[in-house]
């Protein structure tokens, strides 16, 4: 019986250092990806919109632009991370996601 016990914690263990490990690896890309595309293209972007010219970035091109080898919970995050800090907003006029000035 002590065996069980002592197998059993070593799976939750186990189990535990496999979440961190993967939430660390998630936020880790998230943030490396982020930075990248920042430097790339968003500050490239913007450095040449003024007035009302805008650069569209839905999902649709973020998909076409980040690496297809990305996991998507990294796309997804990375997606909610620009909205949260308003990297992208929304167009007053047709609603669309972009990059303004």
């Amino acid at each position: 019986m002590g065996g069980a016990v002592v197998i059993g914690a070593l799976g939750i263990v186990s189990l535990t250092v496999a979440a961190v490990a993967y939430w660390v690896m998630i936020t880790f890309l998230t943030h490396q990806l982020e930075c990248d595309f920042l430097e790339s293209i968003v500050e490239p972007a913007r450095m040449k919109l003024n007035g009302n010219n805008r650069f569209i970035l839905n999902r649709e091109v973020l998909d076409i632009l980040v690496p297809p080898s990305t996991p998507k919970v990294v796309r997804n995050k990375l997606w909610r991370r620009f909205v949260e800090t308003h990297v992208v907003v929304r167009d007053p006029y047709d609603d669309e996601w972009c990059i303004r000035p």
